[in-house]
């Protein structure tokens, strides 16, 4: 990756007010495992967003993950790994009502995921 793209993805993540030590140490990883794609400063497939969002959440931080998700999950309403982090982040935000909401839209796409209804 060059320096330049290096430098458009560290100003997107700080964009994404990550400015901590911990965001920081986020966009090196990125920028070295290349999973921005340089054209556009977004993800290359959802897992990355995945990934993304469960690190906000780690970071305390799952208001911003619910953001982050809505368009990856608008795109993808079949992946069922973006719903279930996309539940997740509603519940680490204490947002109950929308995560059970959001886990029955995961049933309806995997209706044999018996997590799903021990999760529920």
């Amino acid at each position: 990756m060059s320096t330049r793209n290096f430098t458009r993805l560290l100003a997107t993540v700080k964009e994404e007010s990550l400015e901590t030590s911990k965001g920081t140490e986020f966009a090196k990883c990125l920028a070295l495992l290349e999973l921005i794609d340089p054209q556009t400063n977004k993800f290359k497939n959802s897992f990355y967003a995945f990934t993304k969002a469960k690190i906000l959440i780690k970071m305390m931080q799952p208001e911003k993950a619910i953001d982050f998700l809505r368009p990856y999950v608008s795109a993808n309403l079949q992946d069922v790994n973006l719903l279930f982090i996309l539940s997740h982040s509603y519940f680490a935000s204490m947002q109950y009502d929308e995560a059970l909401m959001v886990i029955d839209k995961t049933i309806k796409v995997n209706p044999l995921d018996s997590w799903l209804y021990i999760v529920k």
